[in-house]
């Protein structure tokens, strides 16, 4: 966690208040300079389950690497600080990996507002598999087809599968999650999933997505390159939904190049979208246009560059729309 004192208490109530009671429950505060690091010591003096771990600040992914570490359970389940979790979750998510021998239990989630007014389902939601178990492979083609989403919070994981093959967080990213689940998911033996909704994710104006942050962009890019590799090297059978995935995310990079205009310096949009075209057209290359899905075509013919900006003030203008509707 780190500066979220207006939320954290109902966070760690939401998950003190489980149904299933056998938790160890870790607060890593990541060098918070508000009053987060004394309300978990509060918590911790009042619920013996809870330890607090301080710690200088070093980003989300060292705050979860830290937990992985410190964790004694059979299974690890991360909780955003901002956010909060159904009464339910953890029996719901426990008893389901014990019952089906799963390694993974992928939830469902809700969208909430910063002032905690629930406002959508998520929009994953109706893409979601019917399915109630799947391999690895179906679980990553899902993940590429972005029927399953990949938030580290939005499954529980068996400590042991990340023990196993090594799997941290990469500190210093801005797209851990991103990075990091289809690693879990390619790994498991059984993934299983819960077609309800148990968990609360709050948008904040304060966040990434919320306020832009360039360094994003290139995060984005080296993920997908990495994305390319595994599926090329445990799953290339999934090639075509890996190729769609990838020059899908380049086409929404270009718009969100755009987007955050105000971000860059002199040049330096131009010089990104440049790059983002020319590693599409390079994928393009490898496997042809036509091994994209139709959707995709017409996107990719929207963004070209005498039709981009205007698609680019189309978007941005329903994303306003939409803030102030909420």
């Amino acid at each position: 966690m780190y500066n979220v004192e207006s939320f954290i208490d109902q966070c760690v109530a939401s998950v003190c208040g489980q149904t299933y009671g056998n938790l160890q429950i870790l607060l890593v505060d990541d060098g918070s300079t508000d009053e987060c690091p004394h309300k978990c010591d509060r918590w911790a003096a009042v619920d013996t389950r809870v330890q607090v771990i301080h710690q200088p600040n070093g980003g989300l992914s060292k705050a979860r690497n830290m937990g992985i570490r410190e964790a004694i359970g059979q299974f690890v389940l991360f909780v955003d600080s901002d956010d909060w979790i159904e009464s339910n979750l953890v029996e719901a998510a426990v008893t389901t990996a014990c019952d089906k021998r799963a390694e993974v239990v992928v939830f469902q989630y809700r969208f909430v507002s910063e002032d905690g007014q629930i406002f959508s389902r998520s929009r994953d939601s109706t893409l979601y598999p019917e399915q109630s178990e799947l391999d690895a492979e179906g679980a990553i083609r899902n993940n590429l087809n972005q029927n399953l989403p990949n938030y580290a919070w939005s499954y529980l994981t068996a400590h042991e599968l990340l023990m196993r093959e090594h799997i941290r967080f990469p500190e210093g990213r801005l797209m851990e999650d991103m990075a990091t689940t289809y690693r879990i998911w390619g790994a498991a033996q059984k993934i299983a999933l819960l077609h309800e909704i148990y968990y609360n994710y709050r948008i904040r104006q304060g966040s990434i997505l919320a306020t832009g942050d360039v360094r994003l962009i290139d995060d984005v890019e080296n993920t997908l390159v990495e994305i390319e590799s595994y599926v090329d090297q445990h799953f290339p059978q999934l090639w075509q939904q890996e190729y769609n995935l990838t020059v899908l995310s380049l086409i929404r990079l270009k718009i969100t190049a755009y987007d955050w205009k105000q971000m860059f310096r002199d040049n330096e949009r131009r010089t990104v979208v440049s790059r983002l075209d020319g590693s599409i057209k390079s994928r393009i290359r490898q496997h042809g246009v036509f091994s994209l899905n139709r959707t995709n075509r017409m996107k990719l013919l929207l963004t070209a560059p005498f039709i981009l900006p205007v698609v680019a003030f189309a978007y941005t203008y329903k994303k306003r729309v939409r803030k102030e509707r909420q």
